[in-house]
């Protein structure tokens, strides 16, 4: 005589079985909350060198800047002295003459080693360094 059971008793096995679908979810909640932490946290990381550059830049473009702005500062200040006096001769405004040149000489160095720099960041001129 064989019996064949119909019907059985599941009930055990639903809970379970529930139980372990929260504890899916729960443990996906969490990896992703992780992983979103994880995530900011190196993108925080990542981002501090390129910060560190674009700070160095802004301080590179506003001492630029300055320096740019004191040679025309003198050329103009010591020009309008010229003019204050038309009629004196070469030698008695030798000083302003001087001091003219000697800030037209500086921008023109600046800007000589800003091009040089900007050539060298398009690769437009190699840069070479050979020993002194």
């Amino acid at each position: 005589m064989k019996t064949i059971q119909i019907f059985t008793e599941i009930s055990a096995e639903v809970y379970y079985l529930n139980r372990l679908l929260w504890c899916i979810s729960i443990g996906i909640g969490v990896g992703a909350l992780l992983s979103i932490i994880a995530g900011y946290s190196l993108a925080r990381r990542a981002l501090i060198p390129i910060q560190k550059a674009w700070d160095k830049q802004q301080q590179f473009v506003a001492d630029a800047s300055h320096e740019l702005r004191s040679p025309p500062s003198v050329v103009r200040g010591q020009t309008q002295i010229l003019l204050r006096h038309p009629d004196h001769t070469i030698e008695e405004e030798s000083a302003p003459i001087s001091a003219i040149l000697k800030e037209t000489k500086r921008m023109s160095n600046m800007v000589d080693g800003l091009l040089l720099l900007a050539r060298g960041d398009s690769h437009e001129e190699v840069i070479s360094c050979k020993p002194v």
